[in-house]
Formats: structure tokens, C-alpha cells, sequence
């Protein structure tokens, strides 16, 4: 967990972690998590050390995967996506 920037001391076991999702954004919910290893990164090095952030979703990853799970992308899909994606990218930035 060290490896991925975690404390494991403020990781909630998994019985704790408990998302309850309406079933209209189940789709996409499950396109969300599916496209975990699909984010960009922007890296910066310097003379005080790097930066690096994520810059949002691969979007050219997006239909394969949904193709894949069968998620229809219409506008509605693609407006849920994104505001997943920018709730995520809040909470990265807020813990650095």
C-alpha cells in the first residue's frame, strides 16, 4: 500500500468501505472503476524534487472498455463519467 501513497492505518478495512449506488448510474459506476488504470499524468522534475498529478481519464480508453461491459455511451454516460472523474481528481488534489 506504501507503494501507491497509501497509509494503511487510514484505510478502512473492507467491510467498512460501503458504496451504495442508484441503479440508473450502475453502468457507468461500473465503467468508472474499470478504467482505474486509464488516467493521464503530468510529471514535472526540478531542482526541489517532482510533481506529479493526474490530468483526468484516457478518454480514447473509454469505448473499448464500455464496449467491453457493455455500457452504452450516449451523452448521459459521458456526463456521469465526467463528473466521477472531476469528484475523484477533488479528492486527489485536496490530499496533496
Amino acid at each position: 500500500m506504501r507503494l501507491l501513497g497509501l497509509d494503511p492505518d487510514q484505510v478502512p478495512a473492507a467491510e467498512e468501505r460501503v458504496v451504495w449506488v442508484w441503479e440508473a448510474n450502475w453502468p457507468v459506476f461500473r465503467l468508472f472503476t474499470a478504467l482505474s488504470t486509464q488516467w493521464r499524468w503530468f510529471g514535472v522534475s526540478g531542482l526541489g524534487g517532482g510533481l506529479i498529478r493526474r490530468t483526468g481519464l484516457d478518454y480514447g480508453a473509454v469505448p473499448p472498455v464500455a464496449a467491453g461491459l457493455e455500457v452504452t455511451m450516449d451523452a448521459e454516460a459521458w456526463r456521469l463519467l465526467g463528473m466521477a472523474e472531476a469528484a475523484a481528481m477533488e479528492v486527489w488534489d485536496a490530499k496533496s
